[in-house]
């Protein structure tokens, strides 16, 4: 892995710019080892126009955002070794599957009072 601290010249674009589509990483804004308990988890997807997008991504294994920007903020970042990506996937469904549950619940309730879903 190579040096892990930034020039001051350097953007966040060039800093991550060896990013792997469909790689889970993990970003810690202050922490080069990036620690998986206080760090942004997300699936990487591409960057773009100076904008590095995830395709999924958490900072507690339980609520994930969808289409994320990375934050400007993050500095560091590091590929997650594979029981993290094991645990994130697990948890990655587990919350699909809670949001998917979720939304019929809500169409079912909207459609049986007759509220426009």
């Amino acid at each position: 892995m190579r040096d892990l601290q930034m020039a001051a010249t350097e953007t966040l674009v060039e800093r991550f710019e060896n990013l792997e589509p469909a790689e889970l990483y993990l970003f810690h804004p202050s922490d080069s080892q990036c620690p998986s308990e206080s760090s942004l988890w997300g699936l990487f997807d591409r960057c773009e126009e100076g904008v590095i997008y995830l395709e999924h991504s958490t900072t507690d294994q339980r609520h994930f955002q969808l289409w994320r920007r990375l934050p400007g903020h993050y500095l560091y970042c590091r590929l997650a070794t594979r029981s993290e990506l094991r645990d994130y996937m697990y948890n990655l469904g587990i919350w699909d599957t809670k949001s998917r549950l979720l939304n019929l619940v809500y169409v079912d309730v909207a459609a049986h009072y007759g509220i426009d879903s």
